[in-house]
């Protein structure tokens, strides 16, 4: 299962964006604890992406109407979210390499 989002960029200078930035942070975990009870609940992890793609952009747009000037372009968003889906990417890729041998070793041992 996908775990609590993290920061792969560096925070804001400002300290309102900074504020943004971390309730962004906050939600983003609330997202993934809702992604994980679906994948509890037997939906395919394609499908619970799927999903929040769609609503990311839905909301993205709306808040960009919102926002008015100093809103990301939708190609800055396009950007950052590419810049997140490759961290995100490698780090899980990491995650899911095969144990070595003394690793499966560890953990029979601890198992026992």
């Amino acid at each position: 299962m996908p775990h609590d989002h993290d920061e792969p960029h560096t925070t804001p200078d400002t300290a309102g964006e900074e504020s943004n930035h971390e309730m962004g942070l906050g939600i983003a975990n609330e997202l993934i604890g809702f992604a994980n009870s679906k994948l509890e609940q037997g939906i395919d992890p394609v499908a619970v992406a799927d999903g929040m793609r769609h609503a990311a952009a839905n909301f993205t747009a709306f808040a960009a109407i919102h926002a008015g000037e100093g809103f990301l372009t939708p190609e800055q968003v396009a950007q950052e979210f590419n810049g997140m889906l490759s961290y995100y990417a490698e780090r899980h890729n990491v995650e899911q390499k095969p144990m070595t041998g003394l690793e499966k070793l560890v953990e029979t041992v601890k198992n026992e």
